[in-house]
């Protein structure tokens, strides 16, 4: 990339610019699915360079990115929106590494280790981007058309501020489309926000390329192939957890499902199976890295391939178990966040584990799968807004432990149900104005890159419930 840093530095120049100007004001509005198909253009053109092309893979990979770029100005949860950015960062990592690397030999571990160890590397590389960024001032004679393009794009921007502001105060149809530019980053000061926005999108994206595709990597990986220990090992650590699976398999299977065994004194059925979901959902937590570390660490011996299957069916057990469990809980106490996030986590090992145990008995490129199961479910997750969901559900099924306020805490994906609900129309006119009043200051943000519909509908449906009700603004 040194040699070629002409051209490196105008995509990425001018990806960071689209980086700012759709994410200045936040990560929540069109400015995201629009960054996304960016990411990818920026990508040909450097697949370009590099000799690389498109995969018909890629078209999946792409449709995840720009879908959790969609799946986040659709919602108004801050949790989504975080996850929806890990998850496009995770993904074009992972896109870059398997297209510059030989990656047909590499375990699980590796992929982990690699696409981690890429993130982390972008610091130490940041050497690249300066480096050649700064050569774009002191170029030799024949190179001076990118240091020319360079100091035109430098030179335009004090020019564009000022042009922006006197067409702003000529025209408010303009002065409209731009009100957020000036406003957010002008007056009121984002700088160290947008000026982190240029080192992610004018640096630290170089930087990460710059690793991927240098000798460095290479060599790392091509070092790192390590020899598969002796199964003696594993196969006496499955052989000690196995029993204690089994017999609490054996348990759950009676007591949970059956009903078939007597309960200690004083001991509901319902009190005991709502305790302990999320201890065993983390129990297959433990089960899942313990499956992943003995395909990948350890020679492959039958006693071990019939140990992993034991595992695997005690395994679907416990979850099972944990199923039942937060249903019940969910039935008595509503809907939450922490549950349905639970359920999802729950269904998604599920779909893991029946990757892996095709993967004991036979060669799978388990890795992938796992990429395609977890990015599949996770959009369906994404999309489905989770808070409209929970808003949904609780206003149907309120139960005994039915509390409103909870529903009002959620984010705007819930207004929809929680406006139409009889339990609004009960609860202090102070509550709704303060309830008003947030989806309010959330709508007063929402234009240009930073536009959300799920703020935007929830703004219009709370207007439309004033003039119904005669409900008056709080400023009135």
């Amino acid at each position: 990339m040194k040699e070629n840093y002409s051209y490196f530095n105008v995509i990425f120049l001018l990806y960071g610019l689209t980086f700012v100007i759709c994410l200045f004001n936040g990560f929540e509005g069109v400015g995201m699915p629009v960054v996304a198909f960016s990411t990818f253009v920026a990508a040909y053109m450097v697949f370009k360079k590099f000799g690389k092309n498109f995969e018909p893979m890629d078209v999946f990979y792409i449709a995840v990115v720009c879908l959790l770029g969609v799946s986040s100005c659709l919602t108004g949860n801050g949790s989504i929106v975080f996850f929806n950015t890990c998850g496009m960062i995770l993904v074009v990592v992972y896109f870059l590494v398997s297209h510059f690397l030989d990656t047909r030999d590499w375990d699980i571990g590796m992929f982990f280790s690699q696409i981690f160890i890429s993130i982390l590397m972008i610091i130490p590389f940041l050497e690249l981007p300066i480096a050649n960024y700064l050569k774009m001032f002191t170029v030799k004679e024949e190179d001076k058309k990118s240091k020319y393009v360079f100091a035109g794009i430098l030179a335009s921007l004090p020019v564009l501020f000022v042009v922006l502001f006197l067409l702003s105060s000529a025209d408010m149809v303009f002065a409209s489309i731009f009100k957020g530019f000036f406003e957010s980053f002008v007056f009121d000061g984002k700088f160290i926000s947008t000026g982190f926005l240029i080192f992610v999108g004018m640096f630290c994206s170089y930087s990460l390329v710059g690793y991927i595709t240098s000798d460095d990597i290479k060599k790392r990986t091509s070092q790192n192939t390590k020899k598969k220990a002796e199964p003696l090992m594993a196969v006496s650590f499955l052989s000690v957890i196995s029993v204690v699976y089994f017999v609490f398999s054996f348990i759950q299977i009676f007591y949970l499902f059956m009903r078939n065994l007597k309960l200690p004194n004083n001991y509901s059925y319902s009190a005991y199976a709502r305790e302990g979901f999320f201890q065993l959902l983390f129990v297959c937590i433990i089960n899942l890295i313990i499956m992943l570390v003995c395909l990948t660490k350890f020679k492959e011996s039958m006693a071990l391939k019939v140990l992993l299957t034991i595992l695997t069916m005690c395994t679907y057990v416990i979850l099972a178990s944990s199923l039942l469990r937060v249903c019940m809980y969910i039935r008595a106490y509503n809907l939450t966040f922490d549950r349905i996030s639970a359920l999802w986590m729950l269904f998604l090992i599920a779909m893991i584990f029946a990757g892996c145990i095709v993967n004991v008995w036979k060669q799978f490129p388990l890795f992938k799968y796992m990429v395609v199961v977890t990015s599949c479910m996770y959009l369906c997750f994404s999309l489905a807004k989770p808070d409209a969901v929970i808003a949904k559900y609780n206003l149907v099924h309120p139960g005994r432990h039915f509390d409103m306020e909870y529903l009002l805490e959620l984010s705007s994906d819930a207004t929809p149900y929680v406006l139409e609900s009889e339990y609004f129309e009960n609860i202090e006119e102070s509550r709704k104005k303060a309830y008003f009043s947030d989806i309010e200051w959330q709508n007063r943000e929402n234009y240009f890159t930073n536009y959300n519909f799920s703020i935007a509908k929830s703004y219009r449906m709370i207007e439309k419930y004033r003039i119904e009700k005669g409900f008056e603004r709080e400023d009135e």
